[in-house]
């Protein structure tokens, strides 16, 4: 099998164990991770998940993210250089973008690593949520994405 099978195979299977984990509705469009400094963005973005078919969960210091389709943080980890390896999603703050040198993803143009918010308020997140399922619904935008996180190296 090839490498890049392996580990997409890899990734279903985290994917499942994450569903299965936090018994989560196996139709569920998204599975994001938050890290984020104000909890009450992350009541909100709970909330709004549940008319998107999205769950959204907590981030904790023990959690294991791989298996997730995004990661929303604005707080610096050790978990953002996962999402570069495993091709997970980030979604970040202008802060955390210009730390791991993240640009914002333009289907357009084919660049782009990252959906970046420059406020950390619910509604600038979840504009950007909504930016990052618009664009994965598109074989050729998610498979563009894809390759460029997963050619992110930390500087």
């Amino acid at each position: 099998m090839l490498p890049r099978a392996k580990k997409a195979e890899q990734n279903t299977e985290l994917r499942t164990h994450i569903i299965n984990q936090y018994a989560l509705p196996r139709d569920t469009r998204a599975i994001i991770f938050v890290n984020l400094q104000d909890d009450s963005v992350f009541d909100f973005l709970q909330k709004a998940g549940v008319s998107l078919n999205i769950s959204f969960l907590k981030k904790e210091k023990t959690t294991n993210i791989v298996g997730s389709d995004a990661y929303i943080t604005d707080v610096p980890d050790e978990e953002i250089e996962k999402t570069f390896e495993h091709g997970i999603v980030s979604i970040v703050s202008i802060n955390m973008a210009e730390k791991y040198s993240l640009t914002e993803f333009n289907p357009m143009k084919f660049e782009g690593n990252a959906f970046i918010f420059e406020k950390n308020d619910e509604f600038s997140i979840l504009e950007k949520v909504i930016r990052y399922l618009e664009n994965v619904r598109y074989s050729g935008d998610k498979r563009t994405l894809l390759q460029n996180i997963r050619n992110t190296r930390v500087q």
